[in-house]
This record gives structure tokens, C-alpha cells and sequence, in this order.
């Protein structure tokens, strides 16, 4: 079986291996293109896998209850989806009086309340700006969270001054592994430390902050710390029964619009909802890139078709030969055509590649994921190979139209 215009392929590599720095320069745009378009993706997916993963681990009867209000925007809205997150207000509204009204809900098995206290932490390593979660005693069944070292905090202790540690804290704050025992300074008391959490999943961009570099102290603790101000960052509540958490999550909801007079000013957030939101945030970021990457690859293509031009003005009298000898113009517009596709080719192989190499970094040296998406792949590729067609035209039917006679004429 032969090659279709594997002569005219021929003559694209020689030309490419002639000019390595030249061709190099001239694919770069493609290059970052592809690796910025293909790298973005398959942070993107790596980030809606751990979600995935994270409500996969706590169970999906799980309910949020969070300050603020999500507006429903559409999926094309960027700035809407990127403005989800701040739409969950940083100024709590939600009281007391709505946590023991979660807790009271039909269907609801169990619930924690979490708040947040700031300040800074002192220990014999210095001093520390760290968040501190108020927890309820619940928190940790409710997430199906487990214990590394140590213990959680004991409802029946009289000491009220204790704390459980993120996972990511106890070297920086204290210098060693297992720090039990260790004791810091917060709001001028005294905690000590009863246990270290193990890695809690949490993805980057998600509705829940990462709790690995936060502080945990009993939930009363806080309130008394602040004189019961201490704003609530969210409610957890477990739903009796999973088949049942859609009617949960909306006596929930009735509950609270009772006590907030009406006003919906609070999100009640199935673990899927909250899922989707955060894939929402992502789709958004990913287009944002995506314009970006877009704004290369034509890069790219213009440089191509430069560098096209370039070589046809260099090979002027090469095309009058190959007319005089008996070459149409459909055998010159092809033999041009075949060579910027094989360039651009060429910076989609290296795209690709790039891509691989950057995603493999990723996951060595950040607690990012990637998942490489192949259809997304595919596609990179396939536009890398349309933009040599593309952009590889022009040059080429002028080096088509070219009058023989002048073009063996010209020096």
C-alpha cells in the first residue's frame, strides 16, 4: 500500500530537519495552546473526581446548610459561575436558633454545627495565623472522618480546652508528627492537643474549604471564646434514610425560611448539588482558559502561515521548475499544504507530550490530581492538524498561482 503524497511528506520532514530552531519557534504557539487547553481540562476533571471522591466518603444523605444565597445562573455564565462561590456569604446569618432547628427537622438523624473563630495560635514554634472550626460532637460520624493519633473530643470531659489538628499542621505548629499532649495558646487559653485527623479529603475550588490546615475545638468552646458570636460557617445534617434526603433537604429549607421570615437567604445543598456547583466554578475556569488557549493556537497558526510565505519566497525558483517541467497547480498547492499540516502536526506531538510531562509535575509536586481526557485529546490534535490546513492556504494558493516564467526568472 502506498502513502498518499508521501514524496510531498518527504519533503515537509527534510524542510522541518533543515530548520529545527526555526520550526521549533514557529509551533510554539500551538505547543501552548494544546498543553494550556489539554493541562486545564485534566486539572478539571482531576478536581471533579476527588469531589467525587470526598461525597463518595461522607455519604450522600448528607445536607449543607450555608450562609448566603447561590443565584441560578446559567452553565455559560462565566462571571455568574465564577461569582457561586462568593455568593455563599463570608458574614454568616445563621444563628443558633438555626442549628437547633436543622437538628429538630423531619428525617434528620443527626447534625453538627461548624464556626469559626479568628485569632492567632502561639506555641513554643511562634506564632500562627490558623483557622479555628468550632465542631460539634457529631462532626466526625456525620463526615465518616477518622482519627490518625489520638482522639476526638470527649462530650462526657470536663476539659473544655481541647483541640484536634488538621493533618497539614502538626510540623509547622509544633515541630513533629504526633503532637499529642502539646499544648498552644488561643484567645489567651490554654488547649491541648487530643488527636491529629487524617488526610481529610478536600478538593481545590469546592464549597468546602480544606480542613487538613485548620484547627478543631469543641463548638461550645468557640461560642464561649466569642461571647456566642462566633459566625457559623456551615450545618451538617444526616439524612434517616438516602432515598428520602430530596423530602429532608426541603423540610430543612421550610424550617429555616419560618425562622429568617420568609427570606432566602441561607442554601440548603444536597452533597450532588454540592458537586455540581463546584463543577459549575470549574466550567467557567476551564473556558477562561480555553480563550486563552484559543488566543496561542491562532498565534500559532499566524506563525505558520508565516513561516510558510517565508519558505515559498524562498523556493521561488524551485516552484518554477516543477511548473515547467510539467507540475500543476493542484501538485503546488498540495506539496504547501502538506507542509504546514506536517508542521502544525509536529506542534500537536509536542503538545501532547508537554502535556503529559506537565500533568505528571502536577501530581508530584501538588495535591492536584489531572486525568487526562482523551476525547479532549483527540480534539487538540485534530485542531492542531486543522490549523496547518487553515492557515497553510494562503501561502499556498499564491504558491500555486505562481507564473512559471517569473518565478525561474526570479533571484
Amino acid at each position: 500500500m502506498t502513502i498518499p503524497h508521501r514524496d510531498d511528506i518527504s519533503l515537509a520532514l527534510r524542510s522541518i530537519r533543515y530548520s529545527k530552531t526555526r520550526s521549533l519557534l514557529t509551533v510554539l504557539g500551538i505547543v501552548i495552546g494544546i498543553v494550556s487547553v489539554v493541562t486545564i481540562v485534566s486539572i478539571a476533571k482531576g478536581i471533579e473526581s476527588q469531589v467525587t471522591g470526598q461525597i463518595n466518603a461522607s455519604g450522600k444523605d448528607i445536607i449543607l446548610v450555608k450562609p448566603g444565597q447561590v443565584n441560578k445562573t446559567s452553565s455559560k455564565d462565566i462571571l455568574g459561575g465564577l461569582n457561586q462561590l462568593s455568593s455563599l456569604s463570608s458574614i454568616s446569618n445563621l444563628t443558633q436558633n438555626d442549628v437547633n432547628s436543622v437538628a429538630s427537622s423531619k428525617g434528620v438523624v443527626s447534625s453538627a454545627a461548624l464556626n469559626i473563630v479568628s485569632g492567632q495560635v502561639k506555641s513554643d514554634n511562634g506564632k500562627f495565623s490558623s483557622v479555628v472550626v468550632g465542631a460539634g460532637n457529631n462532626f466526625l460520624s456525620l463526615v465518616n472522618q477518622k482519627i490518625a493519633y489520638g482522639e476526638y473530643f470527649s462530650p462526657t470531659s470536663s476539659d473544655v480546652y481541647q483541640a484536634v489538628i488538621g493533618a497539614n499542621l502538626a510540623y509547622p505548629i509544633f515541630g513533629e508528627k504526633i503532637p499529642l499532649g502539646h499544648s498552644f495558646i488561643f484567645h489567651g487559653k490554654t488547649f491541648i492537643v487530643r488527636g491529629v485527623f487524617s488526610n481529610i479529603q478536600s478538593a481545590p475550588f469546592s464549597v468546602n474549604t480544606n480542613f487538613n490546615n485548620d484547627i478543631f475545638i469543641p463548638y461550645a468552646t468557640a461560642e464561649d471564646l466569642t461571647n456566642n458570636t462566633a459566625p457559623i460557617y456551615e450545618i451538617i445534617a444526616k439524612s434517616n434514610d438516602q432515598a428520602l434526603v430530596d423530602q429532608v433537604q426541603k423540610n430543612i429549607n421550610q424550617n429555616l425560611l419560618q425562622l429568617h421570615g420568609g427570606l432566602q437567604d441561607f442554601t440548603v445543598l444536597k452533597q450532588s448539588q454540592s458537586l455540581a456547583l463546584t463543577t459549575q466554578v470549574l466550567n467557567s475556569i476551564t473556558y477562561l482558559i480555553s480563550i486563552v488557549a484559543a488566543i496561542s493556537l491562532l498565534v500559532g497558526g499566524v506563525g505558520i502561515m508565516n513561516i510558510t510565505l517565508v519558505s515559498i519566497t524562498e523556493r521561488t525558483k524551485e516552484i518554477g521548475i516543477r511548473k515547467a517541467i510539467g507540475a500543476t497547480n493542484t501538485q503546488i498547492l498540495i506539496q504547501f499544504l502538506v507542509e504546514s499540516s506536517v508542521l502544525s502536526l509536529f506542534g500537536g506531538i509536542v503538545g501532547v507530550i508537554l502535556s503529559f510531562i506537565v500533568d505528571y509535575i502536577l501530581i508530584l509536586t501538588t495535591t492536584l490530581s489531572p486525568k487526562i481526557d482523551l476525547p479532549v485529546l483527540a480534539i487538540a490534535f485534530g485542531v492542531s492538524f486543522g490549523i496547518g490546513i487553515v492557515f497553510g492556504s494562503l501561502p499556498a494558493f499564491k504558491a500555486a498561482r505562481k507564473d512559471p516564467i517569473l518565478a525561474l526568472r526570479y533571484e
